[in-house]
Protein backbone atom coordinates (compact mmCIF):
# COMPACT_ATOMS: atom_id res chain seq x y z
CA UNK A 1 0.00 0.00 0.00
CA UNK A 2 2.86 2.28 0.88
CA UNK A 3 4.55 1.55 -2.42
CA UNK A 4 1.33 2.36 -4.28
CA UNK A 5 1.02 5.71 -2.53
CA UNK A 6 4.64 6.55 -3.31
CA UNK A 7 4.12 5.61 -6.97
CA UNK A 8 1.02 7.73 -7.27
CA UNK A 9 2.85 10.67 -5.75
CA UNK A 10 5.72 10.36 -8.18
CA UNK A 11 3.25 10.13 -11.10
CA UNK A 12 1.37 13.20 -9.89
CA UNK A 13 4.61 15.19 -9.65
CA UNK A 14 5.52 14.15 -13.18
CA UNK A 15 2.09 15.03 -14.53
CA UNK A 16 2.26 18.44 -12.87
CA UNK A 17 5.66 19.06 -14.42
CA UNK A 18 4.37 18.01 -17.82
CA UNK A 19 1.35 20.31 -17.43
CA UNK A 20 3.61 23.22 -16.47
CA UNK A 21 5.78 22.56 -19.50
CA UNK A 22 2.76 22.35 -21.79
CA UNK A 23 1.37 25.58 -20.36
CA UNK A 24 4.73 27.27 -20.86
CA UNK A 25 4.89 26.07 -24.45
CA UNK A 26 1.32 27.27 -25.06
CA UNK A 27 2.16 30.65 -23.55
CA UNK A 28 5.27 30.92 -25.68
CA UNK A 29 3.26 29.98 -28.80
CA UNK A 30 0.60 32.57 -27.94
CA UNK A 31 3.26 35.25 -27.45
CA UNK A 32 4.87 34.28 -30.75
CA UNK A 33 1.49 34.38 -32.50
CA UNK A 34 0.70 37.79 -31.01
CA UNK A 35 4.10 39.09 -32.06
CA UNK A 36 3.60 37.73 -35.57
CA UNK A 37 0.11 39.25 -35.74
CA UNK A 38 1.50 42.60 -34.59
CA UNK A 39 4.22 42.43 -37.24
CA UNK A 40 1.59 41.54 -39.88
CA UNK A 41 -0.64 44.42 -38.75
CA UNK A 42 2.25 46.87 -38.95
CA UNK A 43 3.16 45.55 -42.38
CA UNK A 44 -0.46 45.88 -43.55
CA UNK A 45 -0.62 49.39 -42.10
CA UNK A 46 2.56 50.33 -43.95
CA UNK A 47 1.13 48.81 -47.16
CA UNK A 48 -2.16 50.71 -46.72
CA UNK A 49 -0.31 53.97 -46.14
CA UNK A 50 1.79 53.34 -49.21
CA UNK A 51 -1.31 52.56 -51.29
CA UNK A 52 -3.02 55.70 -49.96
CA UNK A 53 0.06 57.79 -50.81
CA UNK A 54 0.10 56.29 -54.31
CA UNK A 55 -3.62 56.93 -54.74
CA UNK A 56 -3.30 60.52 -53.57
CA UNK A 57 -0.32 61.01 -55.86
CA UNK A 58 -2.35 59.67 -58.79
CA UNK A 59 -5.24 62.00 -57.91
CA UNK A 60 -2.88 64.97 -57.74
CA UNK A 61 -1.38 64.03 -61.09
CA UNK A 62 -4.81 63.66 -62.68
CA UNK A 63 -5.95 66.94 -61.16
CA UNK A 64 -2.83 68.68 -62.46
CA UNK A 65 -3.50 67.20 -65.89
CA UNK A 66 -7.07 68.51 -65.83
CA UNK A 67 -5.96 71.95 -64.70
CA UNK A 68 -3.44 72.04 -67.54
CA UNK A 69 -6.19 70.96 -69.96
CA UNK A 70 -8.47 73.76 -68.72
CA UNK A 71 -5.68 76.32 -69.15
CA UNK A 72 -5.05 75.14 -72.71
CA UNK A 73 -8.79 75.29 -73.48
CA UNK A 74 -9.04 78.84 -72.14
CA UNK A 75 -5.92 79.87 -74.03
CA UNK A 76 -7.62 78.53 -77.15
CA UNK A 77 -10.80 80.51 -76.38
CA UNK A 78 -12.75 77.30 -75.83
CA UNK A 79 -14.76 77.78 -72.59
CA UNK A 80 -17.09 74.90 -73.52
CA UNK A 81 -14.26 72.34 -73.35
CA UNK A 82 -12.96 74.05 -70.22
CA UNK A 83 -16.35 73.58 -68.56
CA UNK A 84 -16.39 69.90 -69.51
CA UNK A 85 -12.94 69.28 -67.98
CA UNK A 86 -13.73 71.27 -64.83
CA UNK A 87 -16.88 69.19 -64.30
CA UNK A 88 -14.77 66.00 -64.12
CA UNK A 89 -12.98 67.10 -60.92
CA UNK A 90 -14.30 65.14 -57.91
CA UNK A 91 -12.79 67.42 -55.22
CA UNK A 92 -12.64 70.88 -56.79
CA UNK A 93 -11.89 72.67 -53.54
CA UNK A 94 -8.79 70.54 -52.97
CA UNK A 95 -7.38 71.07 -56.46
CA UNK A 96 -4.84 73.86 -56.70
CA UNK A 97 -5.97 76.52 -59.14
CA UNK A 98 -9.36 74.90 -59.82
CA UNK A 99 -11.49 77.65 -58.28
CA UNK A 100 -9.58 80.42 -60.06
CA UNK A 101 -9.91 78.62 -63.40
CA UNK A 102 -13.61 77.93 -62.80
CA UNK A 103 -14.22 81.62 -62.15
CA UNK A 104 -12.31 82.52 -65.31
CA UNK A 105 -14.25 79.97 -67.39
CA UNK A 106 -17.62 81.19 -66.12
CA UNK A 107 -16.62 84.83 -66.65
CA UNK A 108 -15.82 84.28 -70.30
CA UNK A 109 -18.71 84.72 -72.73
CA UNK A 110 -19.60 81.65 -74.74
CA UNK A 111 -18.73 81.22 -78.37
CA UNK A 112 -21.36 81.68 -81.01
CA UNK A 113 -20.77 79.07 -83.71
CA UNK A 114 -22.62 79.13 -87.03
CA UNK A 115 -22.99 75.66 -88.51
CA UNK A 116 -24.24 75.63 -92.09
CA UNK A 117 -25.83 72.53 -93.51
CA UNK A 118 -29.50 71.58 -93.19
CA UNK A 119 -31.72 72.77 -96.02
CA UNK A 120 -35.05 72.69 -94.15
CA UNK A 121 -36.45 72.81 -90.65
CA UNK A 122 -34.59 70.97 -87.89
CA UNK A 123 -36.84 68.71 -85.87
CA UNK A 124 -34.64 67.79 -82.90
CA UNK A 125 -31.25 68.40 -81.28
CA UNK A 126 -29.62 66.36 -78.51
CA UNK A 127 -26.20 65.86 -76.90
CA UNK A 128 -23.93 62.85 -77.16
CA UNK A 129 -23.29 61.04 -73.85
CA UNK A 130 -19.94 62.82 -73.37
CA UNK A 131 -21.48 66.22 -74.15
CA UNK A 132 -18.99 66.98 -76.92
CA UNK A 133 -21.30 66.42 -79.89
CA UNK A 134 -24.84 67.29 -80.92
CA UNK A 135 -27.04 65.37 -83.35
CA UNK A 136 -29.79 67.17 -85.26
CA UNK A 137 -32.65 65.83 -87.38
CA UNK A 138 -34.26 67.73 -90.23
CA UNK A 139 -37.07 67.82 -92.74
CA UNK A 140 -34.37 67.82 -95.41
CA UNK A 141 -34.22 64.02 -94.95
CA UNK A 142 -30.93 63.92 -93.04
CA UNK A 143 -29.52 63.79 -89.53
CA UNK A 144 -26.23 65.55 -88.82
CA UNK A 145 -23.61 65.08 -86.11
CA UNK A 146 -21.86 68.28 -85.03
CA UNK A 147 -19.22 69.22 -82.50
CA UNK A 148 -20.94 71.07 -79.67
CA UNK A 149 -18.36 73.87 -79.75
CA UNK A 150 -19.26 74.63 -83.37
CA UNK A 151 -15.96 73.62 -84.95
CA UNK A 152 -15.49 71.42 -88.01
CA UNK A 153 -17.91 69.97 -90.54
CA UNK A 154 -20.90 67.84 -89.56
CA UNK A 155 -21.26 64.18 -90.49
CA UNK A 156 -24.35 63.87 -92.71
CA UNK A 157 -26.50 60.73 -92.27
CA UNK A 158 -28.56 60.37 -95.44
CA UNK A 159 -30.55 57.36 -96.65
CA UNK A 160 -34.21 57.50 -95.66
CA UNK A 161 -36.51 56.82 -98.61
CA UNK A 162 -36.97 59.68 -101.09
CA UNK A 163 -35.36 62.00 -98.56
CA UNK A 164 -38.41 61.64 -96.28
CA UNK A 165 -38.44 64.00 -93.31
CA UNK A 166 -36.32 62.87 -90.36
CA UNK A 167 -38.39 63.64 -87.27
CA UNK A 168 -35.96 62.73 -84.47
CA UNK A 169 -32.38 61.63 -83.88
CA UNK A 170 -30.52 60.57 -80.74
CA UNK A 171 -27.25 58.92 -79.71
CA UNK A 172 -26.70 55.45 -78.29
CA UNK A 173 -25.40 55.30 -74.70
CA UNK A 174 -21.82 54.79 -75.89
CA UNK A 175 -22.08 57.62 -78.43
CA UNK A 176 -21.01 55.33 -81.29
CA UNK A 177 -24.42 55.10 -82.97
CA UNK A 178 -27.37 57.33 -83.84
CA UNK A 179 -30.99 56.27 -84.30
CA UNK A 180 -33.30 58.29 -86.53
CA UNK A 181 -37.08 58.26 -86.98
CA UNK A 182 -38.66 59.20 -90.30
CA UNK A 183 -41.95 59.75 -92.04
CA UNK A 184 -40.95 56.95 -94.43
CA UNK A 185 -42.20 54.53 -91.74
CA UNK A 186 -38.77 53.38 -90.59
CA UNK A 187 -36.20 54.01 -87.90
CA UNK A 188 -32.55 53.59 -88.82
CA UNK A 189 -29.47 52.88 -86.73
CA UNK A 190 -26.32 54.56 -88.05
CA UNK A 191 -22.69 54.71 -87.00
CA UNK A 192 -22.16 58.21 -85.68
CA UNK A 193 -19.01 58.64 -87.76
CA UNK A 194 -20.99 58.02 -90.95
CA UNK A 195 -19.26 54.77 -91.90
CA UNK A 196 -21.07 51.66 -93.16
CA UNK A 197 -24.74 51.17 -93.93
CA UNK A 198 -27.60 51.80 -91.48
CA UNK A 199 -29.75 49.06 -89.96
CA UNK A 200 -33.35 49.62 -91.08
CA UNK A 201 -36.16 48.96 -88.58
CA UNK A 202 -39.25 48.66 -90.77
CA UNK A 203 -42.72 47.47 -89.78
CA UNK A 204 -44.85 50.41 -88.70
CA UNK A 205 -47.96 51.05 -90.78
CA UNK A 206 -47.33 54.79 -90.87
CA UNK A 207 -44.58 57.31 -90.21
CA UNK A 208 -42.29 56.95 -87.20
CA UNK A 209 -42.57 59.88 -84.82
CA UNK A 210 -39.66 59.16 -82.45
CA UNK A 211 -36.92 56.61 -81.79
CA UNK A 212 -34.49 56.15 -78.90
CA UNK A 213 -32.07 53.56 -77.53
CA UNK A 214 -32.39 51.45 -74.41
CA UNK A 215 -29.83 52.13 -71.64
CA UNK A 216 -27.68 49.18 -72.75
CA UNK A 217 -27.88 50.22 -76.41
CA UNK A 218 -29.17 46.82 -77.52
CA UNK A 219 -32.77 47.86 -78.15
CA UNK A 220 -34.65 50.74 -79.77
CA UNK A 221 -38.17 51.94 -79.00
CA UNK A 222 -40.18 53.75 -81.66
CA UNK A 223 -43.45 55.71 -81.59
CA UNK A 224 -45.66 56.01 -84.65
CA UNK A 225 -48.62 57.67 -86.26
CA UNK A 226 -50.09 54.15 -86.48
CA UNK A 227 -50.97 54.37 -82.75
CA UNK A 228 -48.35 51.91 -81.50
CA UNK A 229 -44.92 51.89 -79.94
CA UNK A 230 -42.52 49.08 -80.84
CA UNK A 231 -39.44 47.67 -79.13
CA UNK A 232 -36.76 46.41 -81.56
CA UNK A 233 -33.35 44.84 -81.31
CA UNK A 234 -30.93 47.53 -82.43
CA UNK A 235 -29.18 45.12 -84.81
CA UNK A 236 -32.45 44.52 -86.67
CA UNK A 237 -32.79 40.85 -85.76
CA UNK A 238 -36.02 39.24 -84.59
CA UNK A 239 -39.52 40.68 -84.47
CA UNK A 240 -40.45 43.81 -82.51
CA UNK A 241 -42.63 43.85 -79.39
CA UNK A 242 -45.77 45.86 -80.24
CA UNK A 243 -47.20 48.07 -77.47
CA UNK A 244 -50.80 48.73 -78.41
CA UNK A 245 -53.47 50.27 -76.17
CA UNK A 246 -53.81 54.01 -76.65
CA UNK A 247 -57.29 55.07 -77.69
CA UNK A 248 -58.49 54.43 -81.24
CA UNK A 249 -57.08 56.72 -83.91
CA UNK A 250 -54.63 58.25 -81.42
CA UNK A 251 -51.05 58.93 -82.48
CA UNK A 252 -48.20 57.84 -80.22
CA UNK A 253 -46.05 60.95 -80.23
CA UNK A 254 -43.05 59.77 -78.22
CA UNK A 255 -41.65 56.69 -76.52
CA UNK A 256 -38.60 56.18 -74.30
CA UNK A 257 -37.10 53.57 -71.98
CA UNK A 258 -36.80 53.65 -68.22
CA UNK A 259 -33.23 53.76 -66.83
CA UNK A 260 -33.25 50.01 -66.17
CA UNK A 261 -34.62 49.26 -69.65
CA UNK A 262 -37.53 47.24 -68.28
CA UNK A 263 -40.25 49.81 -68.94
CA UNK A 264 -41.32 52.19 -71.70
CA UNK A 265 -43.29 55.41 -71.35
CA UNK A 266 -45.37 56.71 -74.26
CA UNK A 267 -47.10 60.04 -74.92
CA UNK A 268 -50.20 60.28 -77.08
CA UNK A 269 -52.72 62.53 -78.72
CA UNK A 270 -55.36 60.79 -76.57
CA UNK A 271 -54.23 63.07 -73.70
CA UNK A 272 -52.44 60.38 -71.69
CA UNK A 273 -49.01 58.99 -71.03
CA UNK A 274 -48.70 55.27 -70.41
CA UNK A 275 -46.04 53.18 -68.70
CA UNK A 276 -45.56 49.71 -70.22
CA UNK A 277 -43.38 46.71 -69.54
CA UNK A 278 -40.85 46.64 -72.36
CA UNK A 279 -41.53 42.96 -73.01
CA UNK A 280 -45.20 43.74 -73.66
CA UNK A 281 -46.56 41.79 -70.70
CA UNK A 282 -49.29 43.07 -68.36
CA UNK A 283 -51.37 46.22 -68.59
CA UNK A 284 -49.93 49.72 -68.82
CA UNK A 285 -50.18 52.34 -66.07
CA UNK A 286 -52.25 55.24 -67.42
CA UNK A 287 -51.19 58.76 -66.42
CA UNK A 288 -54.24 60.91 -67.01
CA UNK A 289 -54.78 64.48 -65.81
CA UNK A 290 -53.83 67.01 -68.45
CA UNK A 291 -56.71 69.26 -69.43
CA UNK A 292 -59.48 67.95 -71.66
CA UNK A 293 -58.68 67.70 -75.36
CA UNK A 294 -55.00 68.46 -74.69
CA UNK A 295 -52.31 66.38 -76.40
CA UNK A 296 -49.45 64.90 -74.39
CA UNK A 297 -46.52 65.73 -76.65
CA UNK A 298 -43.67 64.06 -74.78
CA UNK A 299 -43.01 61.82 -71.79
CA UNK A 300 -39.77 60.60 -70.24
CA UNK A 301 -38.51 58.95 -67.06
CA UNK A 302 -36.47 60.48 -64.27
CA UNK A 303 -32.94 59.08 -63.84
CA UNK A 304 -34.08 56.83 -60.97
CA UNK A 305 -37.09 55.58 -62.94
CA UNK A 306 -39.55 56.51 -60.21
CA UNK A 307 -41.05 59.55 -61.93
CA UNK A 308 -42.26 60.59 -65.37
CA UNK A 309 -42.38 64.12 -66.78
CA UNK A 310 -44.90 65.02 -69.49
CA UNK A 311 -45.33 68.04 -71.75
CA UNK A 312 -48.72 69.07 -73.06
CA UNK A 313 -50.53 71.46 -75.35
CA UNK A 314 -52.46 72.62 -72.26
CA UNK A 315 -49.42 74.81 -71.47
CA UNK A 316 -48.10 72.73 -68.58
CA UNK A 317 -45.53 70.11 -67.79
CA UNK A 318 -46.34 67.57 -65.08
CA UNK A 319 -44.20 65.30 -62.92
CA UNK A 320 -45.90 62.00 -62.05
CA UNK A 321 -45.03 58.94 -60.03
CA UNK A 322 -44.33 56.22 -62.55
CA UNK A 323 -46.59 53.78 -60.71
CA UNK A 324 -49.54 56.17 -61.13
CA UNK A 325 -50.01 56.87 -57.43
CA UNK A 326 -50.62 60.33 -55.99
CA UNK A 327 -51.16 63.60 -57.80
CA UNK A 328 -48.70 65.11 -60.29
CA UNK A 329 -46.62 68.24 -59.68
CA UNK A 330 -47.82 70.85 -62.18
CA UNK A 331 -45.14 73.12 -63.71
CA UNK A 332 -47.04 76.13 -64.99
CA UNK A 333 -45.57 79.45 -66.09
CA UNK A 334 -45.08 79.63 -69.84
CA UNK A 335 -46.93 82.52 -71.42
CA UNK A 336 -50.71 82.39 -71.77
CA UNK A 337 -52.02 80.10 -74.50
CA UNK A 338 -48.52 78.77 -75.19
CA UNK A 339 -48.04 75.03 -75.65
CA UNK A 340 -45.31 73.04 -73.91
CA UNK A 341 -43.87 70.78 -76.60
CA UNK A 342 -41.12 68.92 -74.74
CA UNK A 343 -39.95 68.22 -71.19
CA UNK A 344 -37.08 66.20 -69.77
CA UNK A 345 -35.22 65.68 -66.48
CA UNK A 346 -31.71 66.77 -65.59
CA UNK A 347 -29.19 63.97 -64.96
CA UNK A 348 -29.64 64.27 -61.19
CA UNK A 349 -33.44 64.30 -61.49
CA UNK A 350 -33.79 67.52 -59.53
CA UNK A 351 -34.65 69.77 -62.47
CA UNK A 352 -36.84 69.71 -65.56
CA UNK A 353 -36.31 71.65 -68.79
CA UNK A 354 -39.27 72.53 -71.00
CA UNK A 355 -39.60 73.92 -74.53
CA UNK A 356 -42.55 76.04 -75.57
CA UNK A 357 -44.32 77.80 -78.40
CA UNK A 358 -43.77 81.06 -76.48
CA UNK A 359 -40.19 81.04 -77.81
CA UNK A 360 -38.54 80.15 -74.52
CA UNK A 361 -37.09 77.17 -72.73
CA UNK A 362 -37.41 77.04 -68.94
CA UNK A 363 -35.53 75.17 -66.24
CA UNK A 364 -37.69 74.19 -63.24
CA UNK A 365 -37.17 72.42 -59.96
CA UNK A 366 -38.83 69.04 -60.35
CA UNK A 367 -40.68 69.44 -57.04
CA UNK A 368 -42.33 72.63 -58.32
CA UNK A 369 -40.66 74.95 -55.82
CA UNK A 370 -39.11 78.31 -56.68
CA UNK A 371 -39.10 80.22 -59.94
CA UNK A 372 -38.11 78.82 -63.32
CA UNK A 373 -34.94 79.98 -65.11
CA UNK A 374 -36.03 81.42 -68.46
CA UNK A 375 -33.77 80.80 -71.47
CA UNK A 376 -34.88 83.49 -73.87
CA UNK A 377 -33.37 84.33 -77.24
CA UNK A 378 -35.01 82.23 -79.95
CA UNK A 379 -37.17 84.18 -82.36
CA UNK A 380 -39.82 81.47 -82.81
CA UNK A 381 -41.21 78.36 -81.12
CA UNK A 382 -38.69 76.27 -79.19
CA UNK A 383 -39.49 72.71 -80.18
CA UNK A 384 -37.08 70.65 -78.06
CA UNK A 385 -34.84 71.08 -75.02
CA UNK A 386 -32.61 68.67 -73.16
CA UNK A 387 -29.76 68.73 -70.63
CA UNK A 388 -26.11 67.93 -71.27
CA UNK A 389 -24.76 64.84 -69.47
CA UNK A 390 -23.28 66.96 -66.67
CA UNK A 391 -26.52 68.93 -66.26
CA UNK A 392 -24.77 72.26 -66.65
CA UNK A 393 -25.97 73.03 -70.17
CA UNK A 394 -29.19 72.83 -72.18
CA UNK A 395 -29.50 72.36 -75.94
CA UNK A 396 -32.61 73.73 -77.66
CA UNK A 397 -33.97 73.57 -81.20
CA UNK A 398 -36.28 76.19 -82.65
CA UNK A 399 -38.39 77.04 -85.67
CA UNK A 400 -36.17 80.11 -86.11
CA UNK A 401 -33.69 77.79 -87.82
CA UNK A 402 -31.16 77.46 -85.00
CA UNK A 403 -30.15 75.11 -82.23
CA UNK A 404 -28.60 76.74 -79.17
CA UNK A 405 -26.46 75.53 -76.28
CA UNK A 406 -27.14 77.40 -73.02
CA UNK A 407 -25.85 77.34 -69.47
CA UNK A 408 -28.64 75.81 -67.41
CA UNK A 409 -28.45 78.57 -64.80
CA UNK A 410 -29.24 81.16 -67.50
CA UNK A 411 -25.88 82.93 -67.32
CA UNK A 412 -23.78 83.94 -70.31
CA UNK A 413 -24.59 83.77 -73.99
CA UNK A 414 -25.65 80.60 -75.85
CA UNK A 415 -23.70 78.79 -78.54
CA UNK A 416 -25.80 79.16 -81.69
CA UNK A 417 -25.89 76.38 -84.29
CA UNK A 418 -27.28 78.15 -87.34
CA UNK A 419 -27.96 77.20 -90.91
CA UNK A 420 -31.48 75.73 -91.00
CA UNK A 421 -34.44 77.33 -92.74
CA UNK A 422 -36.64 76.39 -89.80
CA UNK A 423 -36.89 73.98 -86.89
CA UNK A 424 -40.03 71.91 -86.61
CA UNK A 425 -39.90 70.03 -83.32
CA UNK A 426 -37.33 69.38 -80.54
CA UNK A 427 -36.44 62.42 -81.69
CA UNK A 428 -40.59 41.18 -91.08
CA UNK A 429 -37.04 42.64 -90.18
CA UNK A 430 -35.02 44.08 -93.01
CA UNK A 431 -31.79 45.83 -93.86
CA UNK A 432 -32.04 48.28 -96.69
CA UNK A 433 -29.48 50.31 -98.44
CA UNK A 434 -28.82 53.80 -97.13
CA UNK A 435 -25.84 56.05 -97.36
CA UNK A 436 -23.99 58.38 -95.07
CA UNK A 437 -22.16 61.27 -96.61
CA UNK A 438 -18.48 60.74 -97.24
CA UNK A 439 -16.19 62.62 -94.87
CA UNK A 440 -14.57 65.63 -96.45
CA UNK A 441 -11.01 65.14 -97.69
CA UNK A 442 -8.15 65.98 -95.36
CA UNK A 443 -10.01 65.14 -92.21
CA UNK A 444 -8.36 64.50 -88.88
CA UNK A 445 -8.65 61.11 -87.12
CA UNK A 446 -11.71 60.83 -84.91
CA UNK A 447 -12.90 58.71 -82.03
CA UNK A 448 -16.07 56.62 -81.89
CA UNK A 449 -19.13 58.84 -81.99
CA UNK A 450 -17.12 61.96 -82.83
CA UNK A 451 -18.01 63.86 -86.00
CA UNK A 452 -15.56 64.48 -88.78
CA UNK A 453 -13.55 67.69 -88.57
CA UNK A 454 -11.16 69.14 -91.16
CA UNK A 455 -7.56 68.93 -90.00
CA UNK A 456 -6.53 72.28 -91.41
CA UNK A 457 -9.49 74.62 -91.00
CA UNK A 458 -12.64 75.52 -89.12
CA UNK A 459 -15.39 75.92 -91.69
CA UNK A 460 -18.00 77.19 -89.27
CA UNK A 461 -18.06 80.88 -88.52
CA UNK A 462 -17.02 81.37 -84.91
CA UNK A 463 -17.44 84.77 -83.31
CA UNK A 464 -17.13 86.07 -79.79
CA UNK A 465 -20.43 86.93 -78.15
CA UNK A 466 -20.94 90.41 -76.90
Amino acid sequence: MLLLSIGLGIWALGAEADAEEAAKQASDAEKAALAEAERANKEAERANKEAERAQNEAKRALSAQRVAGVRLALMGNDPVSADLILAEEEEPGASEGWIQLAVEAVARPALISILHGHEKWVTSASFSPDGRNVVTASWDGTARVWRADGSGEPVVLRGHEKDAEVVSASFSPDGCNVVTASKDGTARVWRADGSGEPVVLGGHESGVKSASFSPDGRSVVTASWDGTARVWRADGSGEPVVLRGHEKDAVVVSASFSPDGRSVVTASTDGTARVWRADGSGEPVVLRGHEKDAVVVSASFSPDGRSVVTASTDGTSRVWRADGSGKPVVLRGHEKDAEVVSASFSPDGRSVVTASSDGTSRVWRADGSGEAVVLRGHEKTVVSASFSPDGRRVVTASKDGTARVWRADGSGEPVVLRGHEGIRSCRRRSRRMGAASSPPPGTAPRACGEPTAPASRLSSAVTRAG
